[in-house]
């Protein structure tokens, strides 16, 4: 039997915390503005550290190519 872990926000690596700090307080947040906000981290690791957000519940990314934004999904408890 497979064990689901939940991982919460307290145990996110630093980086991607404040990655979600910064989705959390805008409504719709592009890669572009995202890489802005974390001048001098390479465009590969933003889009890893965004992936392990989605996969773990904490965004929603909504688009395809440079229409791409994400978004704060809720969750419940």
């Amino acid at each position: 039997m497979s064990q689901i872990e939940v991982i919460k926000e307290e145990n996110l690596l630093p980086r991607r915390f404040e990655i979600l700090q910064v989705i959390k307080g805008n409504p719709w947040v592009s890669f572009d503005f995202i890489k802005r906000r974390f001048f001098g981290v390479s465009s590969r690791l933003l889009r890893y550290d965004l992936k392990k957000l989605r996969e773990a519940g904490f965004i929603i990314k909504r688009g395809v190519t440079k229409g791409v934004v994400y978004q704060f999904k809720k969750r419940e408890k």
